[in-house]
């Protein structure tokens, strides 16, 4: 029987094999001819894997076999690593996501939630903004619920999207440069790309 094994990466072997083919022939040539790891050899012929002697028997001579090496898994110690560092973050969610100086009811919601395996997201949520968010948010949404009894929707909306760009602008130190030429008196700031400057790179052929 004759087979073409190739391995990723390009190397190609063929191999004349008996006709009776078993697995551990097939597996223990491969390893051998290609200088393969046998204990962590795969063989895939026709998208399935050669995992036992019924796979073997289907191959018939020319057939093309991909011969694969599994990765090893990690070492015993550093799954242990891994799990103790999982379980010790499950057990600190509480502190890492609260903080030390979180008030004792809100690590009692989370320790309640948690001994019922709800999601404890939400309430984290909740309370990451602050009062001052939500305090806002409601008189927001008191103030559309006028504006839309009053026909003026769509000008609060606007409004609102203003006053958000207006707050969220930030504040430049004294004689900083604005980020727009024209709040600068159009002058230009460094490093800045005109188009006298595309023209004199394409007219010196620097471009």
């Amino acid at each position: 029987m004759h087979l073409n094994v190739y391995v990723i990466g390009g190397q190609s072997q063929p191999l004349e094999l008996p006709d009776q083919l078993t697995k551990d022939v097939l597996y223990a040539t491969v390893s051998r001819r290609l200088d393969l790891p046998l204990d962590r050899l795969k063989l895939v012929s026709k998208g399935q894997s050669l995992q036992n002697e019924k796979h073997i028997a289907a191959l018939a001579s020319g057939d093309t076999v991909m011969a694969l090496v599994v990765p090893r898994p990690p070492s015993a110690a550093i799954q242990a690593l891994n799990a103790g560092a999982s379980a010790e973050d499950e057990e600190d969610d509480v502190t890492l996501r609260l903080g030390d100086s979180a008030p004792a009811w809100q690590r009692a919601a989370v320790r309640w939630l948690r001994a019922r395996r709800y999601p404890t997201w939400p309430l984290l949520l909740a309370l990451y903004p602050g009062g001052k968010f939500w305090a806002c948010l409601v008189a927001w949404i008191l103030g559309a619920h006028v504006a839309a009894a009053l026909d003026l929707g769509p000008i609060y909306i606007l409004a609102t999207l203003f006053a958000l760009m207006g707050l969220n602008m930030g504040r430049r130190a004294a004689g900083a440069p604005s980020a727009y030429s024209i709040f600068n008196g159009l002058r230009r700031l460094p490093g800045q790309l005109t188009a006298e400057d595309l023209d004199h790179q394409l007219r010196h052929g620097q471009m």
